[in-house]
């Protein structure tokens, strides 16, 4: 119960949804074809719980949803796209407006997939979704209304052998879970992977398959009130443990594949501390630098320019707006 404490958000999360699912299904049942409008928002201002990703057809690194900073439109359904020197905001009638989703790109039929997340009505109550949206570049479309379990952060990618979209774990209606499912473009597959006791960070796809970073219990000093971050290899059955333990550290945290590894920002640690870790065939080490401490924010990799990007999130004063870049070697703001 020590972790579930620490970890509060996810498990508020969890114990909420179950008493909110029939009405959400009902929810979801009203989505079809999210009709494209231009743009009119000025910029994508400050954000918190927004979901990042790579789309490789595009080229550019897009950005959906989260909280905003407009008391007028908090769960905004704008889409942004960021090309290394500015936000660009492509459509504003997406899925309705949620934070902590699931989003990935289907790199076999070209689309952006968009799972789960929740929302706060007026009343502070938490409404989860299990809805998923398929961008194809023009317009999204409402694909499937009752998939997996509705859930918040947890793991997803792309994986190339099984041609599909991945979720692993997550914040669920009644604990954290453990669970794997693959989206084939057509309905949601349950796979026989049931992740170790932990919580799932984040996933990368690889050209040998996807990579899961956990976030494991470890009961070693350096890791009271943290977990130890353990990347694992998605195999047919079981998630199989890559590589030497990492560091301890607050999941939820912002992290990506790089040219030579993966990056974890651990934004939220002790002592209002925020570290950046890099993961390659030598191992584990500490890059020099980091951007400020932050929660509720999100990486992705751009593959052309070979950057991890960092946009926003919130701290004790409230929501960011600033986007950060890793070129490899150092930490540049861009805005």
């Amino acid at each position: 119960m020590k972790v579930l404490y620490a970890f509060g958000d996810l498990h508020c999360a969890a114990r909420e949804g179950r008493k909110h699912l029939h009405m959400l299904m009902i929810l979801a049942l009203t989505a079809s074809v999210a009709t494209h409008a231009a743009c009119t928002a000025p910029s994508v201002g400050k954000r918190s719980g927004h979901s990042l990703a790579y789309d490789q057809s595009r080229h550019q690194i897009v950005l959906y949803g989260g909280v905003a900073d407009d008391p007028a439109n908090p769960f905004p359904r704008t889409l942004w796209s960021w090309d290394g020197a500015r936000w660009q905001c492509l459509d504003e009638n997406g899925p309705p407006g949620r934070r902590d989703a699931f989003l990935a790109y289907d790199a076999a039929r070209g689309r952006l997939v968009l799972f789960a997340g929740r929302t706060i009505t007026r009343d502070r109550q938490m409404r989860f979704f299990r809805d998923t949206w398929e961008w194809d570049g023009t317009s999204w479309t409402q694909v499937d209304t009752a998939g997996p379990a509705p859930r918040i952060h947890g793991a997803v990618a792309y994986d190339a052998g099984g041609k599909g979209i991945i979720v692993h774990g997550g914040g669920g209606s009644n604990d954290l879970l453990r669970d794997t499912w693959r989206w084939n473009g057509a309905r949601w597959d349950s796979l026989p992977v049931v992740g170790p006791r932990g919580v799932g960070n984040s996933m990368f796809s690889t050209p040998a398959g996807a990579v899961v970073l956990s976030a494991m219990v470890d009961s070693a000093p350096e890791c009271a009130g943290l977990m130890r971050a353990q990347l694992h290899d998605l195999r047919a059955n079981d998630l199989a443990p890559r590589g030497p333990k990492g560091p301890c550290y607050s999941p939820q945290a912002p992290a990506a594949q790089t040219a030579t590894g993966v990056l974890l920002f651990a934004s939220w640690e002790p002592r209002n501390a925020a570290t950046t870790w890099l993961f390659s065939d030598e191992g584990w080490r500490q890059a020099p630098s980091s951007p400020p401490r932050r929660r509720g924010s999100y990486a992705a990799y751009d593959e052309g320019r070979k950057r991890v990007v960092v946009f926003g999130g919130d701290d004790d004063s409230g929501l960011l707006g600033d986007t950060w870049e890793w070129t490899g070697t150092e930490w540049v703001r861009k805005g």
